[in-house]
Protein backbone atom coordinates (compact mmCIF):
# COMPACT_ATOMS: atom_id res chain seq x y z
CA UNK A 1 0.00 0.00 0.00
CA UNK A 2 1.18 3.39 -1.03
CA UNK A 3 1.32 6.53 2.11
CA UNK A 4 -1.03 9.12 1.85
CA UNK A 5 -0.69 12.50 1.16
CA UNK A 6 -2.61 15.17 2.59
CA UNK A 7 -3.57 17.92 0.11
CA UNK A 8 -4.42 21.60 0.68
CA UNK A 9 -7.41 22.87 -1.37
CA UNK A 10 -6.38 25.94 -3.57
CA UNK A 11 -9.94 27.26 -3.60
CA UNK A 12 -10.75 29.85 -1.40
CA UNK A 13 -13.36 28.86 1.48
CA UNK A 14 -16.41 30.52 -0.06
CA UNK A 15 -18.57 28.20 1.58
CA UNK A 16 -22.69 28.71 -0.15
CA UNK A 17 -22.69 30.18 -3.25
CA UNK A 18 -24.67 32.65 -4.94
CA UNK A 19 -25.63 29.60 -7.49
CA UNK A 20 -26.33 27.70 -4.66
CA UNK A 21 -28.82 29.95 -2.94
CA UNK A 22 -30.86 30.77 -6.24
CA UNK A 23 -30.57 27.44 -7.48
CA UNK A 24 -32.51 26.06 -4.09
CA UNK A 25 -34.35 29.37 -4.01
CA UNK A 26 -35.88 28.69 -7.44
CA UNK A 27 -36.84 25.32 -6.69
CA UNK A 28 -38.61 26.20 -3.31
CA UNK A 29 -40.73 28.54 -5.09
CA UNK A 30 -41.12 27.01 -8.10
CA UNK A 31 -39.36 29.54 -10.62
CA UNK A 32 -37.20 29.38 -13.62
CA UNK A 33 -33.68 29.20 -12.74
CA UNK A 34 -32.16 31.48 -14.94
CA UNK A 35 -28.74 32.16 -12.52
CA UNK A 36 -26.90 29.01 -13.73
CA UNK A 37 -28.14 28.90 -17.53
CA UNK A 38 -31.02 27.32 -17.18
CA UNK A 39 -34.07 26.43 -18.17
CA UNK A 40 -34.21 23.48 -20.22
CA UNK A 41 -36.54 25.26 -23.01
CA UNK A 42 -36.06 27.75 -26.26
CA UNK A 43 -35.86 30.81 -25.08
CA UNK A 44 -39.11 33.04 -26.92
CA UNK A 45 -37.51 34.81 -30.60
CA UNK A 46 -38.76 38.23 -29.11
CA UNK A 47 -36.66 37.68 -25.99
CA UNK A 48 -33.54 37.16 -27.63
CA UNK A 49 -34.11 39.57 -30.12
CA UNK A 50 -34.92 42.10 -27.63
CA UNK A 51 -31.49 40.94 -25.62
CA UNK A 52 -29.04 41.40 -28.99
CA UNK A 53 -30.91 45.01 -29.19
CA UNK A 54 -30.28 46.15 -25.60
CA UNK A 55 -26.07 44.56 -25.43
CA UNK A 56 -25.56 45.96 -28.78
CA UNK A 57 -26.65 49.48 -27.41
CA UNK A 58 -24.48 48.83 -24.53
CA UNK A 59 -26.56 47.39 -21.86
CA UNK A 60 -24.33 44.13 -21.18
CA UNK A 61 -22.91 44.85 -17.80
CA UNK A 62 -23.78 43.41 -14.74
CA UNK A 63 -26.53 46.07 -12.92
CA UNK A 64 -24.86 47.65 -9.77
CA UNK A 65 -25.56 45.63 -5.81
CA UNK A 66 -28.23 48.51 -5.56
CA UNK A 67 -29.64 47.49 -9.28
CA UNK A 68 -30.16 49.74 -12.21
CA UNK A 69 -30.10 53.00 -11.01
CA UNK A 70 -33.66 53.96 -13.16
CA UNK A 71 -35.33 50.60 -11.16
CA UNK A 72 -33.57 51.65 -7.94
CA UNK A 73 -35.47 55.21 -7.65
CA UNK A 74 -38.43 54.07 -8.53
CA UNK A 75 -38.26 51.57 -5.46
CA UNK A 76 -37.53 53.95 -2.76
Amino acid sequence: MGTTVPLRSKLPNTGVTIFTTMSRLALEHGAINLSQGFPDFNCAPELIDAVARYMREGHNQYAPMPGPSRCAKRWR
